[in-house]
């Protein structure tokens, strides 16, 4: 069986994650205003109402790239599943409800929302904790200045951080304001390696985690449509799909007959986890199949 098409959902994801990209430079910009040597909490409580405007304005995106985007998923899949159905001689029921679709579409853009939005949440998070690296920094400047004898600090990483760059700074005799470049650029180069988004004691770049979970929960809203319209036409069983090279992960799952319904004395009920997408980024999809087109596939 062949894969789900990627168009236009291969543009859709891109466009999700031009619009983190572009967001996580204005961040980084309004960042590299700031410096140890000047730092205030005037000028840090200036920048984190200009980062939380930039990180609501992602929120609207997200929410309204859902809400187009799963549906737009969602509808390709039930064309392609419908094709392939007709293909086997299923027939639509009279007695399916058609609103099960607009309600299964909704479901899945709330959650990919969610997705969005909590990650969202966590970039004003880790903006903080880079205004306290500063804020740190500039403390410890002082010190450095007055030549005192500088203090071990075993708080945040960001703030070891400082410490390693004052006490390289002290070793080498760098001036004060040489010091003050140092950690600005290494704090800004932790950044550009990790970036905002943090999930499970995990950082992300912006436009990496935003493209993968555009495409996981359109790869989902894909596998929704397929289970819906199968429904739809009283086809119970689906047949995981077969790629060239499976993970492991879904190598175990590969051209396995599962019935929708766990009613088929003769296939399993497919389990959730193999419901595509079995991971991140997973490209499976599952198909209708029935026992008439497996006896022609195997005659």
């Amino acid at each position: 069986m062949p894969r789900l098409p990627s168009i236009p959902i291969e543009r859709l994801i891109q466009e999700i994650g031009a619009t983190y990209a572009e967001s996580a430079s204005r961040i980084m910009a309004i960042l590299r205003e700031l410096h140890p040597e000047n730092y205030h909490p005037t000028a840090a409580t200036v920048a984190t109402h200009r980062i939380r405007s930039i990180v609501r304005g992602l929120d609207a995106e997200a929410v309204n790239w859902a809400a187009a985007s799963i549906k737009t998923a969602y509808i390709e899949s039930k064309g392609v599943t419908r094709v392939k159905l007709e293909a086997i001689g299923a027939k639509p029921s009279r007695k399916y409800d058609q609103a099960r679709h607009s309600q299964a579409i909704d479901k899945r853009a709330r959650a990919a929302a969610r997705y969005f939005l909590d990650a969202n949440a966590t970039i004003l998070a880790t903006a903080g904790k880079y205004l306290s690296a500063l804020a740190h920094a500039r403390e410890k400047l002082d010190v450095y200045r007055e030549e005192a004898a500088i203090e071990a600090f075993t708080s945040a990483e960001a703030r070891k951080l400082v410490d390693a760059v004052i006490a390289r700074g002290a070793a080498e005799h760098v001036p004060a304001q040489g010091v003050g470049r140092m950690i600005l650029d290494r704090l800004m180069g932790i950044l550009g390696e990790t970036s905002f988004i943090e999930i499970n004691g995990r950082n992300y770049n912006l436009k990496a985690y935003s493209e993968l979970v555009a495409r996981t929960t359109m790869r989902e809203a894909q596998t929704d449509a397929t289970k819906e319209l199968c429904r739809e036409y009283d086809n119970d069983l689906v047949q995981y799909s077969q790629h060239d090279s499976p993970c492991a992960e879904c190598a175990q799952y590969e051209g396995e007959i599962y019935s929708l319904s766990g009613e088929s004395p003769d296939y399993d009920e497919l389990p959730p986890e193999a419901e595509p997408p079995t991971h991140p980024n997973c490209e499976h999809n599952l198909n209708p199949v029935s026992e008439n087109s497996l006896r022609w596939s195997s005659a």
